[in-house]
């Protein structure tokens, strides 16, 4: 199947938009009037939904996957705010139709807990995963520190570039980032980026555009392809964040 994705070496991207309780209560997304291959050529698309692909993990709900009829029959998969392509689990506390998850009686970071996050909250607490078998392993946490602490910023051998790049994305001031990379490298333990990493979470704040703040410094750090979000109430396919509000440098102070 020819993918939007793969129409242009420079232009990959994958598309977010809402999905939300359809007949029966079954989850449908919310289909967009135009899909990546537009940028081909400016071109109007002419989208349907061939079929909807079935996942066992991350959401656990099929996903719509969109036919352009003027592109070369071009497809792309439709995900949900919060998920990536093969992500497993969501990457930031936000519902599937985009708004932001609550969870009551905690603090901001603790609606981390169930992200790909959860093993930098753990980290620093303190709690190492398992090493017999039990649980999640200890190998597993470990590279998830090791990609958690670049997707933020805090990567002790991260480029000064790239740095300023994240802050600005994540609308966190760089000094922040740089002290945190600081402490990972005079220490190095499991604990120390894990602590770092939730440094950064604590400043993201709460709402729906941590997801797209979160999926645009993914991208900068090539985790993913940079993404394009549907905004039906425009009927506008936007780049993740739009450019010149969440790209906007904070104080370095």
């Amino acid at each position: 199947m020819p993918s939007c994705q793969r129409s242009r070496a420079d232009a990959r991207a994958f598309v977010i938009t809402p999905y939300v309780e359809g007949p029966g209560g079954r989850l449908v997304a919310k289909v967009p009037s135009e899909g990546p291959c537009r940028e081909l050529d400016g071109v109007a698309c002419r989208l349907v939904i061939d079929h909807h692909r079935s996942r066992k993990t991350g959401p656990e709900f099929p996903l719509a996957v969109l036919r352009c009829g003027r592109h070369g029959r071009r497809a792309f998969t439709a995900y949900p705010p919060g998920y990536v392509p093969y992500g497993r689990q969501r990457m930031a506390p936000v519902a599937v139709d985009g708004s932001a998850v609550q969870i009551e009686g905690t603090d901001g970071v603790e609606a981390y807990a169930t992200t790909v996050f959860g093993a930098a909250l753990d980290a620093a607490r303190g709690r190492a995963w398992s090493r017999d078998g039990w649980g999640p392993w200890w190998s597993v946490q470990g590279r998830w520190l090791e990609r958690l602490v670049r997707w933020v910023g805090v990567a002790a051998d991260l480029d000064a570039q790239v740095r300023g790049a994240l802050a600005a994305l994540l609308v966190v001031a760089e000094l922040v980032l740089r002290e945190q990379a600081a402490r990972i490298a005079a220490h190095g333990g499991y604990r120390e980026r894990g602590r770092g990493v939730v440094a950064v979470l604590e400043r993201l704040g709460g709402g729906a555009s941590v997801a797209d703040r979160l999926v645009a410094a993914g991208a900068e750090v090539g985790l993913w392809p940079r993404a394009l979000r549907w905004h039906a109430e425009v009927k506008r396919l936007r780049a993740v964040p739009l450019r010149g509000r969440a790209a906007r440098s904070p104080p370095r102070q």
